[in-house]
């Protein structure tokens, strides 16, 4: 088995770290997520993907940074200070851009209804909230895996 796969899935009990990105609110395993950043300046770089907005430098290591905006087919918005740089760990490490972390949820495999979407959509789970009488997606991080354009920061 992948030992990632659950990240992609909503199959077992979950800690969810909850976000918005725009309008849209979606939830993003808590087990890739290594740690929350203020949003910084980066540098922006174009062809890196459809969904990379730039590199940012993170303790000497330049890391993609991933717009979860972007992933919706939403415009991106202007940085603010609000806004938070989620780091990850799929496959590599990288940030997610998102507006706002709202908090941790813990959500029980019962909870997941899936998609009919190809493997590689930015989204194959939506998480019922019954208590918000909502549904929430699931973030697909393994489809916005930005892959090896991580460099070592002096190079």
């Amino acid at each position: 088995m992948n030992p990632v796969s659950h990240l992609a899935s909503g199959s077992q009990d979950d800690l969810l770290l909850l976000c918005r990105s725009g309008s849209r609110r979606f939830a993003v395993h808590a087990s890739a997520v290594v740690r929350v950043h203020l949003a910084v300046q980066f540098i922006a770089l174009d062809g890196m993907g459809a969904h990379v907005a730039g590199v940012v430098n993170v303790a000497g290591e330049h890391l993609p940074l991933v717009s979860a905006a972007l992933a919706f087919g939403e415009g991106q918005a202007e940085l603010s200070g609000a806004q938070r740089f989620v780091e990850v760990h799929v496959q590599t490490r990288w940030l997610l851009w998102v507006d706002e972390v709202e908090g941790m949820l813990r959500a029980n495999a019962d909870q997941f209804d899936a998609l009919k979407t190809p493997d590689d959509a930015p989204v194959r789970f939506v998480l019922r909230l019954p208590q918000a009488n909502a549904s929430v997606p699931l973030l697909n991080l393994l489809s916005l895996e930005p892959g090896a354009v991580v460099s070592r920061g002096g190079r």
